[in-house]
């Protein structure tokens, strides 16, 4: 390859300086910095161009107008462990209140006279 043919491939580069090249004579592959025949063409500075200001971005919708109504409510689903945090502590909610009714139901299902005979007993069961 010819050293026109490399400057030409070398100049598509972003960072030249880190190629590494070998030709006849080398011992090794050396940096394009350390042959001098390249690194003399290929890292001269170029002429500095005036900086024009930067284009404004035009961004597209993603999605048509009409098509974008359709989804304006659409809610994020949960994902992950998120959602059976949250059946949990529901579960752990109505486990609670479930037992507080039964008991209410147990309580209220015992005949008048066991309270009159046996009031340790009944008052132990409930505390």
């Amino acid at each position: 390859m010819s050293i026109s043919e490399l400057l030409t491939l070398l100049a598509r580069i972003a960072d030249p300086r880190r190629v590494m090249v070998r030709r006849h004579g080398f011992e090794d592959w050396k940096p394009v910095e350390e042959v001098h025949q390249i690194a003399q063409q290929l890292l001269q500075s170029p002429p500095q161009e005036p900086a024009s200001p930067p284009a404004a971005a035009v961004r597209e919708p993603a999605v048509l107008a009409e098509d974008a109504t359709a989804f304006k409510d659409v809610r994020r689903e949960m994902t992950g462990i998120s959602g059976w945090l949250a059946l949990l502590a529901f579960g752990q909610v109505m486990g609670i209140l479930r037992l507080i009714f039964n008991v209410g139901q147990y309580v209220q299902s015992i005949d008048d006279k066991v309270w009159t005979y046996f009031p340790t007993v009944i008052w132990s069961e409930i505390w």
